[in-house]
């Protein structure tokens, strides 16, 4: 089961992600299964410290975001992965991506959710607190502002 993987083992949990990767590109639901499946290879990897492994797993779920949308797991865990990947290959585009996906975080906060319930999305998902904390460690927001 591709939700409960991250509980698995790093290598368990890959395993399962590239089983369910493997069935998704020959079934229907090829598009957003696969998505997820690689967000979790992908998040495998990192546990597992294969980072260069890792980063071919988040290229390729980014670049299927132009035409799929994710079916089990939230859009920002991709991007989350993604700058995890690239920031642990030391690639010089991290900061910029994990500047990119900040501002995709505000405009979400900032046009989606009502004003009630900004301040829990922002800081109670793990997702989106995980988004905000790298973007004080990269220097993108001040460790004293809020957003």
């Amino acid at each position: 089961d591709l939700l409960g993987a991250p509980l698995l083992p790093p290598k368990e949990c890959l395993q399962v992600a590239k089983q369910v990767l493997e069935n998704a590109k020959e079934g229907e639901l090829k598009g957003g299964l696969a998505l997820s499946a690689l967000t979790r290879c992908a998040q495998a990897s990192l546990r597992l410290k294969q980072n260069k492994e890792a980063l071919v797993f988040t290229q390729e779920a980014v670049g299927m975001l132009q035409t799929y949308d994710p079916d089990s797991c939230y859009l920002g865990e991709i991007f989350l992965t993604h700058y995890q990947a690239l920031s642990a290959c030391k690639d010089k585009t991290a900061k910029a991506y994990l500047g990119q996906t900040l501002t995709w975080l505000i405009d979400i906060a900032d046009n989606h959710v009502p004003s009630e319930y900004r301040e829990s999305f922002l800081n109670n998902n793990p997702v989106n607190k995980a988004i905000l904390e790298a973007a004080r460690l990269e220097g993108l927001l001040d460790s004293k502002t809020s957003v």
